[in-house]
């Protein structure tokens, strides 16, 4: 005899029903009410028929997880994959964050230095200038008395020779008559000396010449210094040299125990500014 097979509806239970039933047979499990199955061979036939779209859902998602592996995100190494590409990429993007961080940075900076620009010029104090002497102002020494005028043009007429390049015997053999003059000389040596242009080399040159001639017997070797540059500092202090002659010659004048006093306390000038 054929027997039958009923699937309860509620709790989807499957359970033989007896072969001479006619209507609906109660569920065993949940008690619902089940309507008459197929026979077992119609039932067997509707069983295989899912079964066989199992079989084939099953084979294309093989297929698909294959595909999936073949792209590098197969179901072994899909979360070993993913990993790399988060960190291909963060290693992509970390650079590039950084230097728009720099760029941001670096912007504050440029708003900061920008707004605070009139501040800085204004809390910033100018160098000092260099404060020299203006020799044009100063007088010129008076000659000792005694000296004639004749005296006197011969003394200028060698102290022009000594001060005119080439520095060669002749120069130097004009200095040497001019130091035969003694004391009287001085003045005439001291009316060169402020008349020189410090800012050139030739006329720093000049100047060491004219102190070398004035500190060799003529004022007990009395040396106040002297740059040979002519940088605006070396110039200041050159004139300034020549200051402190001439204000030394106004107070010893002839008198050699007064020039001694000062070669005494013979200190270059102090620098400029102080």
């Amino acid at each position: 005899m054929e027997s039958r097979h009923g699937t309860c509806p509620s709790c989807h239970h499957e359970f033989p029903i007896p072969a001479g039933s006619r209507r609906e047979s109660a569920c065993p499990q949940c008690g619902a009410a089940v309507p008459l199955a197929r026979s077992a061979a119609s039932a067997g036939a509707k069983g295989a028929r899912p079964a066989a779209a199992r079989a084939r859902a099953g084979a294309h998602g093989a297929r698909k997880g294959a595909a999936r592996e073949d792209d590098g995100f197969g179901s072994s190494s899909s979360a070993h994959a993913r990993a790399l590409a988060s960190r291909n990429k963060s290693s992509r993007t970390g650079p590039l964050l950084a230097l728009g961080g720099a760029g941001i940075v670096a912007g504050i900076l440029a708003f900061v230095i920008l707004q605070g620009g009139d501040e800085t010029e204004a809390s910033t104090t100018a160098p000092e200038p260099v404060v020299g002497v203006d020799l044009a102002q100063l007088p010129d020494p008076p000659r000792l008395e005694g000296t004639e005028d004749g005296e006197w043009d011969t003394m200028t007429e060698l102290m022009t020779r000594y001060v005119t390049p080439p520095f060669d015997a002749n120069a130097q053999r004009s200095g040497d008559l001019l130091m035969i003059h003694g004391k009287r000389a001085v003045p005439v040596i001291l009316c060169a000396f402020k008349r020189l242009d410090l800012t050139t080399k030739e006329g720093s040159d000049t100047g060491l010449r004219i102190q070398t001639l004035l500190l060799q017997g003529q004022c007990g070797d009395t040396n106040f210094g002297w740059h040979k540059q002519t940088q605006p500092q070396d110039v200041a202090f050159n004139q300034r040299v020549i200051q402190r002659w001439l204000e030394s010659w106004a107070k010893a004048g002839a008198n050699d125990e007064a020039w001694a006093e000062i070669r005494a306390s013979a200190a270059a000038p102090s620098a400029p500014g102080k």
